[in-house]
């Protein structure tokens, strides 16, 4: 017994139930100084003597030894774990091991944590969303076993064959920095690894991520998406992309029965570039210069990209009596901003099941606005659009 420890009555038969160990029992319970329970283990497994290099059960006793495996924990007061356990000498002749300790799937040779707090740390991470150190801290390990056994618990998911899929979603993510060798024989600097990644996600239904490789090309989409079984690829009915041409290619490839599909998010962001490079351009040409503050145009520069319905009576009059008030200028950006606004309204029917009546007499408006638009900049969207 350590010093500084004692027996305490009435706590073995809980700590049996806590600990519960596969394999193993507890011979003794004693409280620390601190308040801390220390619980000893034997084991009662037969196959815990079986040789690991051999699978034959040795009966020839060498020594004792003692671990000390982390567990999880339980209530405040912490639960150190003592297993006294056989040194045994391999009896097999034709075995190179001359002799081990004993062993069990609860706690692993050579493994300093049970089985499952490797297994709550990995799933404290991948479940509730956690990052590393948060499980870390939480079950008292260090960033690197914890990481470790978050991806033994991720790599168990994705040995799994992916779920069905209908609307697959492809995007793209920036990671750090792209990574750089020097290639001897071509005398040339080699990419390594790209910064950017693609990611593949379920976009109608609740599956979440599928899948990142690296790169953002027409060849790295199409590899992944040809890896997987046909069944597969021929329940994806659609594929919602930005306006990535490779994406489109690969896409076109890849899923030739797949319709695709432009994300709202990206068209959006087309009628807002657009309106700004129209009012860049007014301004440079009517100015010869830059936009500055005294600008009406200028100053309601954030206004133009706002929704109309995100901006008060009062904005919407100010900004839109200051542009006209600049002549020409101000209304052939007003007229862009029309655009913008027909665009969204458009795009606003997504999700809410409407007639198909009522998307064509949107469509047509959002057209014959950017038709009687002067600026060049909505005839080009209105062209992408199409």
């Amino acid at each position: 017994m350590d010093q500084g420890t004692h027996v305490q009555d009435g706590v073995g038969t809980d700590a049996t139930r806590l600990v519960a160990l596969e394999g193993l029992a507890v011979e003794r319970v004693e409280v620390d100084a601190f308040g801390g329970r220390v619980v000893h283990l034997v084991t009662v497994d037969e196959t815990a003597a079986a040789c690991p290099s051999c699978g034959v059960i040795s009966s020839s006793a060498k020594g004792w030894a003692v671990t000390c495996p982390r567990d999880v924990g339980y209530g405040p007061a912490p639960i150190r774990l003592r297993w006294h356990k056989r040194r045994w000498r391999c009896t097999e002749t034709r075995c190179e091991r001359g002799s081990f300790t004993e062993s069990l799937p609860a706690v692993p040779a050579r493994k300093r944590l049970t089985t499952r707090l490797r297994a709550a740390v990995g799933a404290a991470v991948a479940g509730p969303y956690r990052c590393v150190q948060g499980a870390a801290t939480e079950h008292g390990v260090s960033w690197r076993v914890a990481h470790a056994a978050f991806v033994q618990h991720v790599d168990q998911a994705l040995t799994e064959p992916l779920p069905t899929v209908r609307v697959l979603g492809i995007d793209e993510t920036r990671r750090g920095k792209p990574v750089w060798a020097w290639n001897e024989a071509s005398r040339r600097w080699r990419l390594v690894h790209d910064r950017w990644h693609t990611g593949f996600v379920d976009a109608g239904g609740t599956c979440g991520l599928l899948a990142q490789v690296e790169g953002r090309s027409a060849k790295a989409v199409t590899k992944w998406v040809e890896q997987q079984p046909d069944s597969w690829r021929t329940a994806v009915t659609h594929v919602c992309i930005d306006l990535s041409a490779s994406y489109a290619a690969a896409v076109r490839q890849a899923l030739p029965e797949a319709q695709l599909v432009a994300d709202r998010f990206h068209l959006v962001r087309l009628g807002n570039d657009m309106l700004t490079d129209v009012r860049q351009r007014v301004i440079r040409e009517h100015y010869g210069r830059r936009g500055r503050k005294v600008d009406p145009a200028w100053r309601a520069r954030r206004r133009l990209l706002t929704g109309h319905e995100r901006l008060t009576g009062e904005a919407f009059a100010r900004m839109w009596n200051g542009l006209l008030d600049t002549g020409d200028p101000g209304i052939e950006i007003l007229h862009a901003y029309t655009v913008k606004e027909r665009l969204r309204a458009l795009l606003a029917l997504a999700g809410t099941n409407p007639d198909r009546s009522v998307i064509r007499e949107r469509l047509w408006s959002f057209y014959a606005q950017a038709a009687s638009c002067p600026a060049p900049e909505a005839h080009r969207l209105a062209a992408t659009i199409e």
